[in-house]
């Protein structure tokens, strides 16, 4: 995961409607990726349906940017109802390795957290972390 560079991410939002929020998604599938370079905007309801619409027998991915704060927050399906999370920690602009690691969680929590997420409210407690690195987490 990356920070957006914050001139390209504010040219990237520019021409979009105001329901993005400022919020850029990237996503990893069988059959169709989105790049986390590209900053494409994404609002609620788009995120939450392709959230759910991720395979569970791909282990599929999906991240989300907060260009205003700087939250940025990754889930993977992991089964029909399991997840995993992960939020990078920034060492000022660069990722240094290390994640917080979320336990598992049904689907219906993470559906919330990414409410909370793009409401800009307090989403990081509502999940069970633990710091790992490169890989090292919960499993």
């Amino acid at each position: 995961m990356q920070h957006p560079d914050e001139e390209y991410y504010q040219e990237s939002l520019q021409a979009t409607d105001e329901k993005y929020q400022n919020i850029t998604y990237w996503k990893y599938g069988k059959f169709e990726t989105v790049s986390p370079g590209l900053f494409i905007p994404i609002d609620l309801q788009k995120a939450l349906h392709e959230a759910q619409n991720l395979s569970s027998e791909y282990n599929e991915s999906i991240g989300f940017s907060n260009g205003r704060n700087k939250d940025a927050i990754h889930f993977t399906r992991r089964g029909e109802n399991e997840w995993s999370a992960q939020v990078p920690v920034f060492t000022r602009v660069e990722w240094d390795g290390y994640y917080w690691w979320a336990a598992p969680e049904d689907t219906k929590h993470i559906l919330d957290v990414i409410r909370l997420f793009f409401e800009e409210m307090e989403w990081f407690d509502m999940l069970n972390f633990k710091m790992g690195r490169n890989g090292e987490g919960y499993n």
